[in-house]
């Protein structure tokens, strides 16, 4: 995932021209990228571990949180005379969400869906419930 960030940075700083604003506009991108990443990590992390398991909820939380993040720091780039270039800072900042999107395939692939935990746990219960009257019945208590 790195060399695949690497390769995006470089592919957006190819796009916008190898200048000083440019770089600028790369560091700055990606430093606000990766300290989102670490919170939207945390947050969907949170809610892969809760009982109820919402995270759909907490990823579009999280995008929004993103495009406030881009947005705000992107007005304060389109001034006249910014020292931030700011099309390498939106190509860096979205390359870290590729990052994320990464992780996240990653991270879900190898989890059963609600549907299949909740099965499993009435599985359980059920054979909890069963035992007793199948030992029962083998003791010739139950006709």
């Amino acid at each position: 995932m790195a060399t695949a960030y690497a390769g995006l940075a470089l592919l957006a700083g190819a796009y916008c021209g190898f200048d000083p604003e440019v770089w600028t506009g790369i560091y700055v991108g990606t430093f606000a990228g990766l300290v989102s990443l670490v919170v939207e990590l945390a947050v969907v992390g949170r809610s892969m571990r809760l009982f109820n398991e919402n995270g759909l909820q907490a990823t579009l939380m999280t995008f929004t949180m993103r495009l406030g993040a881009v947005g705000g720091l992107g007005v304060c780039f389109l001034a006249d005379g910014s020292w931030v270039d700011l099309q390498a800072f939106c190509l860096s900042y979205c390359a870290t969400f590729f990052i994320y999107m990464c992780w996240l395939t990653w991270r879900t692939a190898k989890q059963p869906t609600q549907f299949e935990r909740r099965q499993a746990a009435n599985a359980s219960a059920q054979r909890e419930v069963a035992q007793p009257q199948i030992a029962r019945f083998a003791a010739g208590g139950v006709r």
